[in-house]
């Protein structure tokens, strides 16, 4: 947990020392026939942050059991290359291709006092996409856009155990085929011919089935990835001929927004039973969509700093089902969340604003268990931490967007019962937003 945690305030520290490095706030001409660096090819390499819920099934003897998901996170870093064409309106259109090495898993584990132990794991080692995207130059430095593509993941599952007496092990692999959805883009102009980019990425996979012992598992992957990226474009400068009259005289102000976006989680249960035994599942798998508003308050402090305070409120649909056909289910699930926020960024251009930010909210989550024709909910209540970074850039002289990708981790859900055990949750969402300036 900490490796990401520090990966990603490292990311971010790169961006923005770079940002500072990058063009004067008073050199972006915002007039007819300004000149854009966008366009033609490109080349770049990324590290990005993923989440991923695997839905599960088992099927023996008729009676299917679905688990919704088995989840798991990680890193990945790769390369990649793409060409771009610039049109005299500022619309762009482009074509990529690149791959990654991961290290996006998950993984349960069991030990006894008495050296037995049971091990299994579900990982993504390696992937390749290829999108095409389209996008707008919201000024001539700064580009919003979005992409759809597909992806090839190598996937592998394996397990060991040892009863005390005896052992055994097994493995397989898989190719898994889908559809990679980029939700939200910001790319922009860092100095000279380099760029940065933000992307929030969803790749929806299809099923594959997994065989262990003459056993078949099936798993559904969706892996949603927060990508920032490090761009050398080696098209030359071309005019653009379109009025960019949105830069805004100060960032100073208060102002309010909407947001939606994607939202994943996974949580770790960990159980010491007091006699040398350990249970530790990492994690239990969700997903879903979120939607919600914010209000705040910017201070722009010179040309090049901007720091301000927010509150967002928001809901959800994430949540994680246990079912066993004909017999019931088990779900947990969060419907909305409350947060406050400290952010600060630095300026690439007057319009557009790279930032981190870090908060504290609470969450109002509920369990349901059914037998297959009744239903009970209990509701509960888990304070959180957050923290994240993302873009914005103004499209109009007040109105904004803005592309995130925030962590949240919280407490122990088991606290207040006092067992021998902790139950945290790890959530990331990926969101747009679009923000009115008063």
């Amino acid at each position: 947990m900490r490796f990401y945690q520090s990966s990603f305030a490292i990311a971010m520290v790169v961006a923005l020392q770079a940002a500072g490095s990058a063009h004067a706030a008073d050199d972006v001409v915002m007039m007819p026939g300004a000149e854009t660096p966008f366009g033609g090819f490109y080349v770049g390499a990324e590290i990005a942050h993923s989440l991923a819920n695997n839905k599960l099934e088992v099927s023996e003897g008729g009676d299917t059991l679905s688990f919704d998901g088995w989840g798991g996170n990680g890193f990945s870093g790769g390369v990649f290359a793409g060409y771009d064409h610039v049109f005299s309106n500022g619309y762009l259109i482009g074509g990529q291709i690149g791959g990654s090495i991961s290290d996006i898993g998950s993984h349960g584990n069991f030990s006894s006092g008495g050296g037995e132990y049971f091990r299994g794991e579900l990982k993504t080692d390696w992937f390749a996409q290829a999108s095409v995207r389209a996008g707008y130059l919201t000024n001539p430095e700064t580009l919003l856009f979005g992409s759809l593509g597909v992806t090839v993941a190598h996937g592998v599952g394996s397990y060991d155990y040892f009863d005390g007496v005896d052992g055994d092990s097994d493995s397989d692999q898989e190719f898994f085929y889908g559809v990679a959805l980029g939700t939200v883009g910001i790319e922009t102009v860092l100095s000279g011919n380099v760029r940065g980019r933000f992307e929030y990425v969803a790749s929806y996979l299809n099923k594959q089935n997994f065989n262990f012992d003459g056993v078949e598992l099936g798993v559904t992957p969706i892996i949603g990835s927060a990508k920032v990226s490090l761009i050398y474009g080696f098209g030359d400068p071309r005019p653009v001929e379109h009025v960019y009259a949105n830069a805004p005289e100060s960032w100073t102000g208060f102002f309010g927004g909407v947001k939606a976006g994607h939202e994943m989680g996974t949580t770790k249960l960990t159980v010491d039973d007091g006699g040398g035994g350990m249970y530790e599942f990492d994690g239990f798998g969700s997903n879903g969509l979120m939607a919600g508003g914010f209000l705040g308050y910017n201070h722009q402090i010179n040309s090049r700093f901007v720091v301000g305070v927010e509150g967002h409120a928001s809901g959800t649909t994430i949540n994680n089902r246990i079912a066993l056909e004909g017999e019931g289910s088990i779900e947990t699930g969060t419907d909305w969340s409350l947060s406050g926020r400290l952010r600060a960024g630095v300026l690439v251009n007057p319009a557009t604003l790279l930032y981190a930010y870090g908060g504290y909210g609470r969450n109002w989550m509920y369990t349901e268990i059914s037998d297959g024709s009744n239903s009970q909910r209990e509701h509960f209540e888990v304070d959180a931490v957050e923290f994240g970074g993302g873009a914005e850039t103004f499209v109009t002289d007040r109105v904004s967007v803005r592309g995130e990708y925030g962590i949240v981790l919280t407490e122990n859900i088991l606290d207040d019962l006092g067992a021998p055990a902790s139950l945290k949750k790890t959530g990331a969402t990926g969101s747009i937003s679009a923000v009115l300036h008063f």
